[in-house]
């Protein structure tokens, strides 16, 4: 019976410490050497990503995303954001006559942008100065500076619907009403050309 059960406990040692990289009982005791690949989907993307786990004793070590950020070869300027603002705070206006034509005084708020992504480099919040400069001088709206005292609220988001090495920038605003009713959501993106000087469109 002791035989049996040391022969037992033999072929699994050396099935765990086999070639097989995969996380099995030898990788989790740290019995093995590390070196397999460690593969997840994006959150964002769906798409597939894999990085070599790199200290077996600590488990999977991916990187950050900041850090992700930081390694990759483009740069991002305010200048990025605000050209994407502006085409979006182009569409508002162009749909503002016909949202207002009943009441073309309403009191709007235009609320701060919020960052989705905190690790988006160089000044996304430009994007929401920008399109607040442009909605501001058009004098189509009834701009108000107290949420109180409107009865629309302009609300926008920033954020990279991709991943961190290649980033696609998206800026959203939306129209709600006192109550939160979304009544109308206006969206651009924004992402580096290829094979050419590394500007955005």
């Amino acid at each position: 019976m002791k035989k049996t059960y040391i022969a037992g406990l033999s072929i699994l040692a050396l099935t765990a410490c086999s070639n097989v990289r995969s996380p099995d009982l030898c990788s989790m005791l740290g019995w093995c050497k590390s070196g397999y690949d460690v593969e997840y989907v994006d959150v964002q993307t769906k798409e597939k990503i894999i990085y070599q786990d790199q200290v077996s004793n600590q488990g999977y070590q991916l990187p950050k995303r900041s850090d992700r950020y930081a390694s990759a070869d483009y740069v991002i300027t305010p200048e990025v954001y605000a050209i994407l603002a502006s085409r979006v705070a182009g569409k508002v206006l162009d749909d503002t006559p016909a949202i207002f034509a009943r009441n073309p005084q309403a009191p709007v708020y235009i609320a701060d942008t919020v960052q989705i992504d905190r690790y988006l480099p160089d000044g996304p919040d430009t994007a929401g100065k920008t399109a607040r400069e442009i909605l501001v001088n058009s004098n189509m709206l009834n701009i108000v500076d107290s949420p109180d005292a409107a009865d629309y609220i302009l609300e926008s988001s920033v954020s990279n619907a991709n991943t961190p090495e290649m980033p696609v920038i998206s800026y959203e605003m939306r129209l709600v009403d006192r109550a939160g009713n979304m009544l109308n959501t206006w969206a651009d993106t924004v992402r580096q050309v290829r094979n050419d000087d590394g500007s955005w469109w």
